[in-house]
């Protein structure tokens, strides 16, 4: 504080001249990933100040990255990131390479939410089309596929209170819906 008003200044500036798509932030560890328009998928250290990680991904081949987002399950989480082409990469951070790699098809859209319920092993992507698909992520396999009924696209997706619910948030008329991961 100084005197009467409250100054907040940041801890850490993150300057590029490349604009971002997507950040994502895991509780765990203080970290914090960004994916940008030339195709860079950085994670970075907020306690420690550093670059963790970095790759960058072939804009000819897979697109640019589109969607984060974090499973945090142990002490180096896995990363997932989707791409306009319809990739979705899950990066162990602790090792090169890809840990686990799903494609979802082009014509139900762009990936615009994804959620992982990393204690109950799956993973789901929203599109702009209204279609989430659910892959396990033990058997690396899409085991549902559900859409809703006006195509709306999907805004957000988040875990539900029990195990096996999945929260759709949709564009329009303020909805959200809960879905049964089991039972589609």
């Amino acid at each position: 504080m100084e005197g009467r008003n409250m100054a907040n200044k940041a801890r850490q500036v993150y300057n590029r001249h490349t604009p971002l798509d997507s950040v994502a932030a895991s509780c765990h560890n203080h970290t914090l990933a960004t994916a940008a328009r030339d195709g860079s998928v950085t994670v970075f250290n907020i306690e420690k100040q550093s670059m963790v990680a970095s790759r960058n991904i072939d804009l000819e081949e897979e697109g640019s990255p589109v969607e984060l987002v974090f499973c945090d399950l142990n002490t180096s989480p896995l990363l997932f990131y989707s791409t306009a082409f319809g990739s979705i990469v899950g990066w162990d951070l602790r090792k090169p390479g890809n840990a686990v790699k799903f494609q979802q098809e082009l014509r139900q859209g762009l990936t615009t939410a994804m959620c992982v319920a990393g204690e109950e092993s799956w993973l789901a992507a929203g599109t702009s089309s209204g279609v989430v698909g659910i892959w396990d992520l033990r058997f690396r396999l899409q085991v549902a596929s559900l859409t809703h009924p006006a195509r709306a696209r999907v805004r957000r997706l988040g875990g539900g209170s029990k195990p096996g619910q999945l929260l759709v948030s949709v564009q329009g008329n303020n909805e959200v819906g809960i879905w049964s991961v089991e039972s589609g």
